[in-house]
């Protein structure tokens, strides 16, 4: 599929942004990042629904995982939807023989696999869940995407004039960028709010 494509050769973009950015111009030690979401505590949320969307009964939620030609070749379970509202419930250590392979070096030591998207086992239907951003003036350029790391990183520097504030744990986070910032603390950015659609020429 063309998108996926895109959005892994964005990933790898993204990794690179990382890498280059794990090593402080100022030299010491970076102050501690703003807090991050914390998914695995998070209270059950509702989900904004496409028309004709049936979330009856109990649903699995995946984050996916993709090769380097695009291809989606394994999945993770990391929550579910219940009476109309997405929880999560993922591992925080993975197996490594299964899915190591699927991660790319990020920041310092740290592996990670990220997605724009984490997807519903909805029977015949190609459904994705989305987590998009609200302002207070309803516009931002800020990006919002998954992301599954094996280990805990903080970290907060500039590079290339990009400011990175992040802290991260192990499993899923979400992390927020825009042209000058990438940020896992969500009060500098907006509020979020999540939503559910599919595509019918699946």
């Amino acid at each position: 599929m063309k998108t996926n494509r895109f959005l892994l050769a964005a990933g790898i973009a993204l990794a690179l942004a990382f890498t280059l950015s794990c090593s402080s111009d100022d030299g010491g030690d970076p102050p501690a990042p703003g807090s991050s979401i914390d998914l695995s505590g998070l209270e059950p949320q509702p989900l904004s629904l496409g028309d004709g969307i049936d979330v009856s009964g109990e649903i699995d939620v995946y984050f996916k995982l993709w090769s380097q030609d695009g291809r989606q070749e394994d999945s993770i379970l990391v929550g579910k939807i219940q009476s109309g509202k997405l929880s999560f419930d993922f591992p925080k250590t993975i197996d490594e023989g299964r899915y190591g392979k699927y991660f790319y070096d990020g920041i310092g030591d740290a592996l990670y696999a990220n997605s724009s998207s984490l997807y519903p086992d909805i029977p015949d239907n190609y459904c994705r869940i989305r987590a998009a951003l609200k302002t207070s003036d309803g516009k931002t350029d800020v990006y919002v995407r998954f992301f599954y790391f094996k280990e805990s990183v903080n970290f907060t520097g500039t590079k290339n004039n990009i400011d990175f504030e992040l802290n991260v744990s192990p499993g899923l986070n979400i992390i927020y960028w825009s042209p000058d910032l990438r940020t896992t603390d969500l009060s500098k950015v907006g509020t979020l709010e999540w939503n559910l659609s599919c595509e019918d020429d699946y």
